[in-house]
């Protein structure tokens, strides 16, 4: 019999869908609710919906000027356009940026968000709240207020980053209005999907927030046995509302389990996925229900504090402690010995068990003042981090041995255990008889950090602004494994990066600027864009390494940009545009047999659009295009890709979604999306690939009364069969099929 380490926990939808029910019969404690939200934070999106697409400012006090005045490109996807496009995951949210793809796993990376931004990846590079997550996770959207992008090398913001650029999840915190806003979704692929979103005003001066989630459902356009389970709540407290000193105390809670899916297999003979070329179906799944699993949580707790002083300035502190554990057996469609070619697949497995927990802390002061004629706005901080990982595995044992040929002298038992299985009609219920143990052979990473941070911007006269930042950076990592002292070692180092920018305004409702910055990326952070045999994090390095990653000097990313940002249309439609240049060098190749240099380099040149906002009273649009060009400009002595695009990384990306009001009652809408053909590997015998594709979404919304509404999603209207990952070697993953979503809001 099979022997699954973690069994299904019970669905959670019961009794978020009971807890909905208590709140939304509860009256509202206050009688007279305060009329106009005040934030308690610096986030700018209040707590009931944006009234449109349009954002202000980023959430971050670190942004010292409005997003039209802000020398760099910056994305916000604010509440409207989640709720308008019925986005439940960070990966639908982001669908809406264009020029942002997602990383597969496998190739020592866990089954998590990796998002690559402008061919960097930027895994490490996400945040709540401004304060780093490494938590390997698949992130939820119940519990947000905004998903805020940054492209361009930022570690001016961040600290230590990929150069590609950074996401900050701004969550949903305590307002003075008091409100209850719900959602159940039900839809095709047995989606059943409850929200409740509850302010509550006790007094003058305390509010209290909580955001709970329930959703189950299958994926659409995969086989039903890959399914997924999911529960969150989220419970906030502020005291001192609309006074000098407010204190705010958060708690954010997800479990997220489900059936792992690795997708489909690549065509060895082209490259591509075996669905574009030997007509395989889609529904095709190669995992086994008795054996692969994935499960997944996190918690983390919150304390801000923030004290107005005089002359406008503010004192604000941020401390939070966060967990994480994500555990997961995944089939891999494995073609190491040429199964695919003869129309049968090898069902490999890749499996992880990591824990991580984080500490952060950071004080920051912001304000104005005047020196003569000049108008500063400024922030200046300090932030400490301590950031540890336990990784570990699962030791997979198949009671038909370990053979991975399906057409050799084992084939019979192998196909009789569930180990090999037909590429065209594979059955994830086949009986599989083994054992799934864990390999109590951690590897173990501590990383403590401290950045130092001062910004300023700068008016001159109402035509010119600079806007500076600078910031001081060090960090020790440790990395520890019991069993390999080969690993072993502690690395210290120390970075300052910068960014300046120039901003004209020839009229106020445009600008015109230039900007520089910078980014470093420490080696155990890197992402292997260079291909060196131990460009990863020290956990990559096998015999082959002859010296560790923590002797390296951090990776260097600088960015050039020239943009312009508009608000038109009576300063409802922000509209943004920039070309850049990117470079990324310092990173380690093989330069000669056995000899290493940190003189690898790549490059993005490229430009990006973007619009958010209205075009009428009841015309809201939200989107942009993307242009990419890549290349690894030096890799090592013997890579013959030199010259080729970086992985993942598309040319020509498109996102448009819009909507009009027909009439006050009735809203109809839709989205399209373009990304260009996606190279997995940098390989030339064949490079993984995965085809250009055309998505198209649809909306409908009626609002039945003051306090209710229907709203209807229909998610890739033509059904294309799309990709979203491209892995290096292995497997590409699908976009989701068409799926029909109808939901039933109510807000107070």
């Amino acid at each position: 019999m099979s022997a699954r380490p973690l069994s299904r926990l019970p669905s959670p939808l019961s009794g978020i869908a009971a807890a909905a029910l208590a709140l939304y019969s509860l009256p509202g404690i206050s009688a007279e609710p305060t009329q106009v939200a005040q934030a308690l934070t610096d986030i700018t999106v209040e707590g009931h919906h944006a009234p449109d697409f349009k954002p202000e400012k980023v959430s971050s006090s670190k942004f010292t000027a409005p997003l039209v005045d802000t020398p760099r490109s910056v994305t916000v996807i604010n509440q409207e356009v989640l709720t308008s496009t019925a986005a439940t995951s960070l990966q639908d949210a982001l669908r809406n940026v264009p020029g942002i793809t997602f990383a597969a796993g496998e190739g020592g990376q866990p089954i998590a968000d990796r998002p690559i931004i402008r061919g960097f990846n930027s895994a490490s590079n996400l945040f709540v709240d401004g304060v780093r997550d490494i938590g390997t996770q698949n992130r939820e959207v119940f519990a947000l207020e905004a998903v805020e992008v940054i492209q361009g090398a930022d570690s001016v913001y961040a600290g230590r980053g990929s150069g590609g650029g950074s996401i900050n999840l701004v969550s949903k915190l305590p307002t003075a209005r008091a409100m209850t806003s719900g959602t159940l979704m039900m839809g095709s692929d047995d989606t059943l999907r409850g929200t409740v979103d509850q302010n509550w005003v006790v007094g003058e001066n305390t509010a209290v927030r909580v955001n709970a989630m329930g959703n189950k459902g299958n994926t659409p356009g995969r086989d039903k046995a890959v399914n997924y389970e999911k529960w969150g709540i989220a419970p906030s407290i502020t005291v001192g509302l609309n006074q000098a000193t407010r204190l705010t105390a958060s708690y954010y809670h997800l479990t997220d389990n489900g059936m792992p899916d690795y997708s489909i297999p690549y065509d060895q003979a082209t490259g591509l996925p075996v669905t574009e070329t030997l007509g395989v179906d889609r529904n095709s799944f190669y995992g086994l229900a008795g054996r692969d699993f994935r499960r997944a949580t996190t918690d983390i707790g919150t304390l801000i504090a923030e004290r107005d002083l005089s002359n406008g300035t503010t004192l604000r502190n941020v401390t939070r402690y966060g967990t994480s554990m994500n555990s997961y057996v995944v089939t891999n469609p494995d073609d190491s010995k040429g199964n695919v070619a003869n129309g049968e697949l090898w069902r490999g497995t890749k499996q992880r068990y990591s824990e991580t927990d984080t500490f952060a802390n950071q004080t920051d002061l912001r304000g104005s003042f005047n020196t003569a004629a000049l108008q500063h706005t400024f922030n200046i901080g300090l932030e400490y981090g301590r950031e540890s990982r336990m990784q570990d595995g699962w030791t997979v044992a198949s009671a038909a041995g370990t053979s991975n040929n399906c057409s050799g002298p084992d084939r019979d038992a192998l196909f009789a255990n569930g180990d090999c299985t037909s590429l065209f009609t594979p059955n994830p219920n086949d009986t599989w008889l083994g054992t799934i143990t864990r390999n109590n052979n951690p590897t173990h990473y501590r990383t403590q950090s401290t950045g130092l941070y001062a910004f300023d911007s700068i008016t001159f006269n109402p035509q010119w602004q600079a806007h500076v930042g600078l910031r001081y950076d060090s960090y020790e990592t440790q990395v520890r494994k019991p069993s390999d002292p080969r690993v072993n070692g502690v690395s210290r180092d120390s970075f300052i990066n910068y960014q300046a920018g120039l901003v004209f305004k020839p009229i106020d409702i445009g600008s015109i600027y230039l900007s520089y910055s910078t980014s470093s990326t420490p080696p155990s952070l890197a992402g292997g864009d260079e291909d060196a045999p131990n460009a990863g994090s020290p956990a990559d390095c096998t015999s082959r390494c002859t010296r560790s990653n923590l002797d390296l000097k951090p990776e260097e990313t600088r960015n050039i940009e020239l943009g312009t940002k508009w608000e038109l249309f009576q300063r409802r439609l922000l509209v943004s545009a920039a070309v850049f240049d990117m470079e990324r060098k310092n990173a380690q190749i093989e330069t000669a047999p056995d000899t290493f240099a940190q003189v690898g380099k790549t490059r993005v040149r490229g430009a990006e659009l973007s619009f958010a906002g209205q075009i009428t009273e009841v015309w809201k649009l939200f989107g942009g295009y993307s242009y990419l060009d890549s290349e690894l400009e030096r890799g090592a002595f013997n890579n013959l890709a030199v010259g080729q695009p970086l992985p993942n990384t598309p040319e020509n990306s498109f996102s448009l979604f819009t909507s009009v009001d027909i009439v006050p009652q009735l809203t109809v809408g839709g989205g399209a999306y373009y990304v260009s053909r996606v190279f997995g590997n940098t390989a030339t015998t064949p490079q993984k690939q995965i085809p250009d594709y055309w998505r198209f979404d649809a909306m409908a919304a009626y609002k039945v009364s003051t306090n209710y509404s229907v709203q209807v999603n229909l998610q890739n209207l033509t059904d294309e069969v799309y990709y979203t990952k491209a892995y290096s070697n292995h497997y590409a993953s699908l976009g989701t099929g068409r799926q029909l979503l109808v939901s039933v809001n109510m807000n107070f």
